[in-house]
């Protein structure tokens, strides 16, 4: 099987593969940093104001017909990778092993590319009917610099407490604050303006200095 993955004629394929198990293992380890990739790629939206207007209506609906702005980031990339990935990868395993022989890349990679965009497009949808429409915008957690704390209990440098704050999109986060110099102390219920991030803990300012 090994070789098989491996081979020239599916290499392609595997690679897709690999790939999105890469992006869930990346989506693990930044959430456990605090961020999230899921949020850093659906804050690079794509922007189609710089096209002339022709070739913006053509990419505007071909964007929508495979779902690109309705599903989140990491779920489009997911199903279009895992879909290229998969088909490619059967076709393969069913002419070598099935029939002894093997398809060119010039019939296999548009085959693979088409049922990707087919899958895009209807399990994109199936996908979206059931997305709840108050589903939460997801953001880069560095988009809270700036935004204002409630700090939760006691809290010094060096010994930071749990906070509760509200970003752009009226969304509560759960966040640890602590004070940006040694002569600060922020106490329970305390109103703080975040400034810098070191981790998973946020550097503050008072907000009454």
């Amino acid at each position: 099987m090994e070789s098989f993955l491996f081979s020239q004629q599916s290499l392609p394929y595997t690679i897709a593969l690999l790939l999105v198990f890469l992006f869930w293992l990346l989506e693990s380890f930044t959430l456990v940093l605090g961020a999230s990739l899921a949020g850093l790629l659906s804050a690079k939206g794509v922007s189609l104001e710089s096209e002339a207007p022709q070739k913006r209506q053509f990419l505007g609906g071909l964007y929508a017909w495979l779902n690109i702005e309705s599903l989140p980031a990491l779920t489009w990339f997911t199903l279009a990778f895992m879909s290229f990935g998969l088909v490619g990868l059967l076709i393969n395993y069913i002419a070598i092993y099935g029939f002894s022989s093997t398809l060119s890349q010039l019939l296999l990679l548009p085959t693979s590319i088409i049922f990707m965009f087919c899958c895009c497009h209807y399990l994109g949808n199936f996908f979206v009917k059931r997305i709840p429409a108050n589903i939460p915008q997801l953001i880069s957690v560095e988009e809270l610099n700036g935004s204002v704390a409630k700090v939760g209990s006691k809290a010094i440098l060096g010994y930071p407490s749990a906070a509760t704050v509200i970003d752009q999109h009226q969304q509560e986060h759960q966040i640890y604050v602590e004070p940006a110099t040694t002569e600060i102390e922020f106490s329970e219920g305390a109103l703080v303006a975040l400034v810098s991030r070191k981790g998973r803990v946020w550097q503050a300012t008072p907000l009454d200095n």
